[in-house]
């Protein structure tokens, strides 16, 4: 087998990896942090601040404001991060589904404790897809885009810009002041953690798929 049909092969099984368990990390953290009063970033925001305006369904309006940045994204990017996505998509919304039941008690108790360790296995979670070459849509999409053109900025950091600015407009519709201190907390970890996991994802892939020669320079380093 070439170097290359072997870097290829153990590069899908690694995409793959990151797939499941991100996936996995991403949905339970979100059965976690839904008990607590958060707004949530992205389309989901608008989505449900439109549900408690006109009674919209969720999932409906989600998709709906999805479709157009999917699209762009997709013509930006290529077409292997649509199709990750839709297998994010899909996954983390039948593991929610699946885990729904799950509500724990310190929910209710500890919003503070629940946003911080919500928001650092939410970062886990989504650092892992994001590495994968995929995205959760809406925002997380909108980010790989502008990281292009604003490189002096962790794409952590773009990111929580976004959906602060998505979530102080929901609060200010909703009239929700509360709930703004603990999603900005929420969103801040998030994206820090976001940005750690995909600083290591560099290191390792950089180990894992470095061609023989430059894995020989890194050892006399």
């Amino acid at each position: 087998m070439s170097f290359k049909d072997r870097n290829s092969r153990l590069r899908a099984v690694y995409e793959a990896g990151l797939l499941i368990v991100g996936c996995v990390i991403y949905a339970l953290s979100m059965v976690y942090v839904n008990q607590i009063e958060v707004i949530p970033g992205s389309m989901l925001g608008l989505a449900v601040t439109a549900n408690s305006i006109f009674g919209t369904p969720i999932g409906a309006v989600n998709l709906l404001l999805n479709i157009p940045v999917m699209i762009f994204v997709t013509k930006k990017r290529g077409l292997k991060v649509l199709i990750y996505t839709v297998i994010i998509m899909a996954g983390t919304s039948a593991l929610m589904d699946l885990w729904a039941w799950m509500t724990p008690e310190t929910a209710t108790a500890s919003p503070l404790l629940i946003s911080v360790l919500g928001g650092a296995a939410m970062g886990v979670g989504a650092g892992m897809l994001i590495a994968s070459g995929g995205t959760m849509a809406g925002t997380t999409a909108l980010a790989l885009l502008a990281k292009r053109r604003i490189s002096r900025l962790s794409y952590g950091t773009i990111l929580f810009i976004m959906d602060c600015a998505i979530m102080l407009l929901c609060a200010l519709i909703l009239r929700s002041w509360s709930a703004i201190v603990y999603s900005a907390l929420y969103g801040f970890i998030v994206a820090k953690v976001m940005d750690l996991m995909i600083w290591a994802d560099k290191k390792i892939t950089a180990r894992l798929f470095a061609g023989p020669q430059t894995n020989r320079q890194e050892e006399r380093k």
